[in-house]
């Protein structure tokens, strides 16, 4: 495996300092320019204080972030660090994103724990520290500002624009408290009965939905990843989503979908001047 033999430890110097870029340059940098052949690390110029790693292949991708999906957002494995080979054969993400207090609980219970981070864990931190999303503290590590975005050159070109657009509203999530906040009073305003559906489509992934930050935090990323048009369309098609509104075609039930997606998107336009599936941010002349 060339996985970590790929990978320099140069926790001394500025080769781990992210590399300022907007979106559109994050997709198209040819990966030849990358000072690592595994990975660059870039900071949103939109939101510096949010890094986003490119990998090489869904197999780096997982040794830097699978045992962090599982620790911060997977049902029956959250809040434990797991043995990565315990982990073999079941499914991470093909993207990632973590803000900087959940990142600061990994390696703070990896530490207290004494569990040997992977070379890969170890670059990881490095990162986060260079760049501020970590500190170190009197008591050791701390949280910092912002968090960490990824996606892989495993996937295709229209993915990583989708998955990108995703991880980039978690990463507006994270860094702005006024967005954060709509999101909450979004959720709030929701009947139980769409609450329920919300769940419901998050379960199917395999996401923890007994935590309401990640629950309020996914809800937007999926209203927002496409143009507000097609949200009810992406909706309606998704198997997350259950036979019966896939097929309704009466009132209430998908409406609340399209509607909730308008709202956000009011908001983000509002807060941002950024739009539903479109954090390239190049809106179009009528």
């Amino acid at each position: 495996s060339k996985d970590s033999s790929l990978l320099h430890d140069n926790s001394g110097n500025s080769e781990y300092l992210a590399l300022p870029a907007d979106f559109g340059a994050i997709l198209n940098y040819e990966s030849s320019e990358w000072r690592d052949e595994s990975f660059e690390i870039f900071s949103w110029t939109l939101f510096p204080d949010i890094l986003i790693m490119d990998t090489k292949d869904y197999q780096i991708q997982s040794r830097f972030f699978k045992r962090l999906a599982f620790f911060v957002e997977k049902h029956g494995y959250t809040g434990k660090i797991h043995d990565y080979k315990e982990l073999e054969g079941i499914h991470g993400w093909n993207a990632h994103d973590y803000r900087a207090e959940d990142l600061a609980r990994f390696f703070i219970t990896a530490d207290k724990e004494e569990i040997a981070l992977l070379p890969e864990e170890k670059i990881l931190k490095n990162i986060l520290l260079q760049n501020g999303v970590l500190e170190y503290g009197d008591r050791g590590i701390r949280p910092g500002a912002g968090g960490i975005l990824s996606i892989s050159r495993s996937s295709s070109s229209p993915q990583r624009h989708l998955l990108l657009s995703h991880e980039g509203y978690h990463g507006i999530f994270f860094s702005l408290d006024s967005f954060r906040n709509s999101c909450f009073t979004l959720w709030d305003n929701l009947e139980s009965w769409q609450k329920e559906i919300w769940k419901e489509f998050l379960r199917w992934f395999g996401y923890n939905i007994e935590d309401e930050y990640l629950v309020v935090n996914e809800l937007q990323a999926y209203l927002l990843q496409q143009p507000t048009e097609e949200a009810d369309r992406y909706f309606r098609s998704h198997p997350a989503m259950s036979t019966s509104l896939r097929s309704s075609s009466t009132d209430k039930t998908p409406t609340f979908l399209s509607s909730s997606a308008f709202e956000l998107n009011k908001v983000l336009y509002e807060l941002t001047g950024m739009r539903a599936g479109n954090l390239l941010n190049l809106i179009p002349i009528d």
